[in-house]
C-alpha cells in the first residue's frame, strides 16, 4: 500500500482556550478507572470538549482523531493512527509502516496489522496511553475501521484508555466490559450545564451581571443545551437588547433555538462578513489557502483571514484546527449557514461553487475533497473524470472501498464512453471479490478501447478476462481468452506473462504437450537483459513442478525466486512465491513452517484482494487439517465452503479433496463418499483434467474403506486415475493411486502385489517429496509402512515418516526388533527412536542384549541419545518450542500462549504435541519436572 498523505487537522486537538472547563464532569470521570469512556449526546452538547479537557488532564500519552467520512477508507484510518502514536510514542511505527507498506488491501487482512500496531506500541509505550476518536458517528456501521477500533478495545492492556464522542450509540461489542466495569458513559443529560456552569460561561457577558433568578430562568429555557447557552451569551455581549426581552423570546420559541439565536446573531453581521460565512459553509473543514482560491475571483492570498478572525474575535462558534490554517464550525450553526446560503443563492450557483471548491482541492491533490464537493455539485463527468487519472494510484494505495463507493454514483452511460473508467471499475470491483460484476466492465471496457484503435487498452481487458476465468475455473475460456491477448503484447514482458497462463491452463485440462511447447516458446523469448521476464517465466516452472507433482523441484525454486526478489517484485509474484511456499512446506509435512509462511504472507502483502485472502484461508485451512487432530483445520474449511455457497472455487488449487481425505482419516468414508461424487461431477463438467483425476483417486481410496461397501468401483476411480495421471505426468496422483492399491492388495493377503504397489508409492513420494500424504496416510495404514520398512523399500525415508507420525508408529515397529534379520534389527533401532523418543527406551534396551555385536553397538549408541534427549530437553527444541515449553511448565493454557505469543491456538497445540513427542512426555505435569530440571541440574539452587 502507498503511504497516503498526512492530514494534520484530523490529528490537532481543538483549542482549548476559549472552552469552558467542565470540572464538575472531569473530576467524575478522573476519579473512575474504566479503560473505555464513551461520551454519547446530540449536537452542540460539548462531546468534543469534554473529551480535550479529559484528554489533556490524563497523565500518559495520548493521540487526538478527528474521524470523517474518509475514515471509512480503512487504509486512510491507519495510516493516520500510526502518524498519531508515533508523534506520541518515541520509536513507535517502524514495524506499522512496514506492514502498512506491504499491504495492497488492508481492509482485508486488517487484523494483522491491528496486531503489529498493538504489539509495537506496548513495546514501545513506556507509559499508559489515551487514543481520542472525535464524531465516532461517521464510521458507526459495519465497515473495517469500526472492527480495527474494537480490536483496540479488545486488545489494548486496561491501563490504557480509550475515548469516544458519537452522537448515537457506538456500535460496538461492550457487553463484557460494561459487566465488568471497565466502561464509563456520559451521555446528553450528563453535558446539560448546571446552574454554576451557566453562571461561569455568561460572567462578563452584560452589565450588570445576570442574577440568580435570571441564571435559573436562562439554563432553564434552553435545557442546559451548551450551544443554545453560548449563543445567548454571544447574544447578550452585542448589547443591543435587554436580557429580559431575549430570555422572553427564547421561552416563546423553545422549539427552535438554535434558528433563534442564530438570527438574532446574523442580523448584527456586516454583509461581507455573511456572505463569507455562507460560502465557507460548503466544505467541512474551512482551509485558508482553499477559500483564498476558491471565494476570490483572483486568488487573492489572506483574503479569508480577516474574516475568520474577526469570526474568533466575536465568538460566532468557530473552532481553530490548526493555528491559523483550518477552522471548523460548529455543526448547528453550519447547517444554518448553509440554509441561509441555498436561500440567496441558486441551485446552478451553489453548484458551480462547488465546482471552484472541487478545482481548488484537485489542484492540491487532495482528490477526496475534490470528489465530494464534485458529487455535490452533481457534476459526475468530473468525479469519473478524476478516478480516470488517478485510478491507478488510487489501487496501488489500496483504496478498493473509495473507488467503490465513488463510482457508484457515476451513471452507467458515463462509464461505457470512458473504457479506462470502465477498466478501472472492472479491476475495483474484481479485489472486493464482485466477479461478475467484473467480467461485465471489463468486457466493456474492452469495447471501447477496440473502438478507439487502443492496442494496449485492449489488451489489458482481454488479458485481465483470461485471468477471470482462470480463478472462475473456466480454463478452456482462460486460454481463449489468453490466445487473443497474445497478439495484441507489444512489450516482451507482456508476451511472457500470457504465455504463462497459456501455458498453465493448458496443463490443467491436460493438454501437457501444449503446455510445455509453449513453456519452450516462452524461454526462447526471453535474453539476459529480461530481469523481470524471467522471474515470471521461474513463477511458472514453480508452478508446473507443483501440479506436476515434483514439490522438492517446486520448493527450490520457491528459494530461488526467493533469494531473487527485490522491493521492485510485483506484488502479484510475491503473492504466488508465498502461496507455493505454503504449498510446497505442507507437502513436505512442514506443518508449523507453512503456518509461519501463512501469517507471513498476511503481514506481507495483506492479501491483495478477498480472492486472495481466500486463497490463503483455504490453505491455512488445508494445512490444519494435517496438524493434531485437525479440527481446527475442518471447522475452519465448512466455515469457508458454507460462505461461498458450497461451491470448489480455485480449481487445483482447492477442492473438496482435502475434506473428503480427512473424513477418510477420521474413519468416516461414507461421509467422504457423499462430498466427492457432486465434485467428481462438477469438475467432469468443466473437463479439468487435474481435478478430475485428483477427485478420482479420492474417492477411490475411500470407496475401498468403506466397511459394507463393494471395493471394486474403488479401483475402477483408482484405474480411470492413474490413467490420466500417465497421460499427463501427475505424479502425485500416482503416489496416491499406487498406495490405495497397495494397502487393498496387503489386505487381501497379495503380498507380492502390495510390495510392487508400494515400491512404486515410496519411489515417487521420496523422490519428489510427497511426506504429506505417506504420513497422513500411513497413520491409518501402519501396517502397510512396516510391511515396506521389513521388506527395505526406502528404510531411510520410511524412518523420516516414523518420526513425524510419533509414538503411534511404535506398535508396529516394536516387533520388528525380534525379527531373524539382523540388518533389520539394526535398521529399526532409529526408527524406534524417531518415533517413539524417550518412549521408545524400553524396547530399544532389549536389544543391547542381542546376539550380533553390530547391533548392540547401535542400541547403546541409541538409547545414550535418548537419554542426553531427555536430560537437556531444551538442546533438542526449537526457539519457538522452548517458549511454549516454557510458559505450558508455569501454567499457562493453550490460549494464553496463543495470545502472548501472536499465534493461533491450534499451532500452539502442534507445538505442544511436538514437544511431547520429542521428550517423550505424556502430561504437562512431567513437562513442569523435565523443565526445571534443565535449567537447575540437581544440586544447583532454584532462584
Amino acid at each position: 500500500m502507498k503511504k497516503h498523505s498526512i492530514l494534520t487537522s484530523k490529528l490537532t486537538p481543538p483549542d482549548r482556550s476559549q472552552m469552558i472547563m467542565r470540572q464538575r464532569l472531569l473530576e467524575i470521570a478522573e476519579n473512575s478507572e474504566e479503560r473505555l469512556v464513551i461520551i454519547c449526546a446530540d449536537a452542540g452538547y460539548g462531546k468534543t470538549t469534554i473529551m480535550e479537557q479529559l484528554r489533556s488532564a490524563y497523565s500518559g500519552h495520548s493521540v487526538w482523531y478527528q474521524l470523517g467520512p474518509e475514515d471509512r477508507d480503512l487504509s486512510v484510518f491507519l495510516t493516520h493512527l500510526a502518524e498519531g502514536v508515533s508523534r506520541a510514542v518515541p520509536d513507535f511505527g517502524k514495524k506499522t509502516d512496514r506492514a502498512l507498506m506491504n499491504t495492497e488491501n488492508v481492509a482485508a487482512d486488517h487484523e494483522n496489522i491491528m496486531m503489529v500496531l498493538v504489539s509495537e506500541i506496548l513495546e514501545f509505550a513506556k507509559e499508559p496511553l489515551a487514543l481520542c476518536f472525535d464524531e465516532f458517528r461517521h464510521i458507526n456501521d459495519s465497515n473495517p475501521t469500526q472492527e480495527a477500533i474494537q480490536f483496540l478495545v479488545n486488545h489494548l492492556p486496561s491501563s490504557f484508555r480509550i475515548m469516544i464522542t458519537s452522537r448515537e450509540k457506538p456500535n460496538l461489542l461492550l457487553g463484557r466490559l460494561r459487566s465488568q466495569r471497565q466502561l464509563f458513559e456520559f451521555d446528553t443529560d450528563d453535558l446539560r450545564f448546571d446552574l454554576e456552569e451557566a453562571a461561569t460561561l455568561f460572567e462578563g457577558s452584560c452589565s450588570p451581571p445576570l442574577a440568580e433568578r435570571e441564571l435559573k430562568a436562562w439554563t432553564k429555557a434552553t435545557d442546559g443545551w451548551p450551544v443554545a447557552l453560548t449563543l445567548s451569551r454571544n447574544l447578550l455581549r452585542s448589547n443591543r437588547r435587554l436580557p429580559e426581552e431575549i430570555l422572553k423570546d427564547l421561552v416563546d420559541n423553545r422549539g427552535s433555538i438554535a434558528t433563534y439565536l442564530a438570527e438574532e446573531i446574523w442580523t448584527g453581521l456586516s454583509e461581507k462578513l455573511k456572505d463569507f460565512m455562507m460560502r465557507s459553509s460548503l466544505p467541512d473543514i474551512i482551509d485558508v489557502d482553499i477559500c483564498d482560491k476558491t471565494l476570490t475571483e483572483h486568488k487573492e492570498i489572506n483574503y479569508s483571514m480577516k474574516f475568520l478572525q474577526e469570526m474568533e474575535d466575536r465568538n460566532l462558534m468557530i473552532f481553530s484546527l490548526e493555528t491559523g490554517k483550518r477552522y471548523r464550525y460548529q455543526p448547528q450553526v453550519r447547517q444554518y449557514l448553509r440554509r441561509k446560503l441555498s436561500e440567496k443563492m441558486s441551485p446552478v450557483d451553489i453548484a458551480e461553487l462547488n465546482i471552484r471548491y472541487g478545482e481548488a482541492y484537485e489542484q492540491r491533490g487532495d482528490y477526496d475533497n475534490a470528489i465530494k464537493h464534485y458529487q455535490d455539485s452533481g457534476s459526475m463527468h468530473l468525479v469519473a473524470g478524476i478516478i480516470e487519472d488517478q485510478g491507478e494510484a488510487f489501487m496501488a494505495a489500496g483504496r478498493y472501498e473509495s473507488l467503490a463507493r465513488w463510482i457508484s454514483v457515476i451513471p452507467e452511460s458515463a462509464i461505457k464512453s470512458k473504457p479506462l473508467l470502465a477498466y478501472v471499475c472492472a479491476k475495483t470491483s474484481e479485489h472486493l471479490g464482485e466477479m461478475e460484476k467484473a467480467e461485465s466492465m471489463y468486457v466493456m471496457a474492452e469495447t471501447g478501447f477496440n473502438k478507439k484503435g487502443d492496442k494496449h487498452g485492449t489488451f489489458i481487458c482481454v488479458y485481465a478476462l483470461a485471468e477471470y476465468y482462470f480463478m472462475k475455473e473456466m480454463y478452456r475460456k482462460s486460454l481463449e481468452m489468453a490466445t487473443r491477448a497474445l497478439p495484441l503484447a507489444d512489450e516482451p514482458l507482456d508476451r511472457i506473462t500470457v504465455l504463462t497462463r497459456m501455458m498453465r491452463s493448458s496443463l490443467i485440462i491436460g493438454d501437457t504437450t501444449r503446455a510445455f511447447q509453449i513453456l519452450r516458446q516462452a524461454d526462447e523469448a526471453i535474453d539476459d537483459t529480461m530481469v523481470e521476464a524471467r522471474l515470471v517465466l521461474s513463477t511458472e516452472n514453480m508452478a508446473v513442478n507443483w501440479m506436476t507433482g515434483d514439490f522438492k523441484g517446486s520448493m527450490e525454486t520457491v528459494l530461488g525466486l526467493e533469494k531473487e526478489a527485490t522491493p521492485q517484485t510485483s506484488m502479484q509474484t510475491r503473492f504466488i512465491v508465498l502461496f507455493f511456499k505454503m504449498s510446497n512446506l505442507r507437502e513436505a509435512a512442514q506443518y508449523l513452517e507453512a503456518l509461519a509462511t501463512a501469517e507471513e504472507a498476511a503481514d506481507y502483502l495483506g492479501s491483495e484482494d478477498k480472492i486472495q485472502k481466500l486463497i490463503f484461508q483455504l490453505q491455512k485451512a488445508v494445512t490444519l487439517l494435517c496438524v493434531g487432530d485437525g479440527t481446527a483445520g475442518r471447522e475452519m474449511m465448512e466455515r469457508i465452503i458454507a460462505k461461498i455457497g458450497g461451491s470448489a472455487p480455485l480449481g487445483p488449487y482447492f477442492s473438496f479433496n482435502y475434506l473428503g481425505d480427512y473424513y477418510r482419516r477420521y474413519g468416516m468414508p461414507d461421509k467422504a463418499i457423499e462430498l466427492l461424487i457432486p465434485e467428481l461431477r462438477s469438475n467432469r463438467e468443466k473437463d479439468i483434467r487435474y481435478s478430475i483425476a485428483s477427485s478420482l483417486v479420492n474417492l477411490g481410496a475411500n470407496k475401498l474403506r468403506r466397511v459394507n461397501g463393494p471395493g471394486n468401483t474403488g479401483l475402477a476411480n483408482l484405474e480411470e486415475a492413474s490413467q490420466i495421471a500417465k497421460e499427463n505426468n501427475y505424479r502425485f496422483t500416482l503416489t496416491q493411486v499406487h498406495f490405495q492399491q497397495a494397502w487393498r492388495a496387503l489386505g487381501l493377503r497379495d503380498e507380492a502385489k502390495a510390495l510392487d504397489e508400494i515400491t512404486k508409492s515410496l519411489d515417487i513420494a521420496a523422490h519428489f517429496q510427497h511426506n504429506n500424504f505417506i504420513l497422513q496416510e500411513g497413520k491409518i495404514s501402519l501396517d502397510l509402512l512396516a510391511f515396506a520398512f521389513e521388506a527395505d523399500v526406502h528404510r531411510d525415508y520410511l524412518t523420516k515418516i516414523f518420526g513425524l507420525i510419533g509414538p503411534p508408529a511404535l506398535s508396529v515397529l516394536s516387533p520388528l526388533i525380534k525379527s531373524s534379520s539382523a540388518s533389520l534389527r539394526m535398521a529399526v533401532i532409529p526408527a524406534l527412536g524417531k518415533a517413539g523418543g524417550a518412549q521408545a527406551a524400553p524396547y530399544v534396551r532389549r536389544l543391547i542384549r542381542d546376539t550380533d555385536a553390530t547391533v548392540r553397538r547401535a542400541a547403546s549408541a541409541e538409547l545414550a541419545s535418548l537419554r542426553t534427549n531427555i536430560e537437556e530437553p531444551g538442546k533438542i527444541l526449537t526457539k519457538r518450542e522452548n517458549q511454549v515449553f516454557e510458559m505450558l511448565t508455569q501454567g499457562h493454557s493453550n490460549a494464553e500462549i496463543a495470545q502472548q505469543l501472536f499465534i493461533s491456538e491450534p499451532t500452539v497445540k502442534t507445538h505442544v504435541t511436538r514437544i511431547f513427542q520429542k521428550l517423550g512426555l505424556t502430561r504437562r505435569s512431567q513437562a513442569a519436572v523435565y523443565f526445571h530440571r534443565d535449567r537447575h541440574p540437581a544440586g544447583g539452587a532454584a532462584n
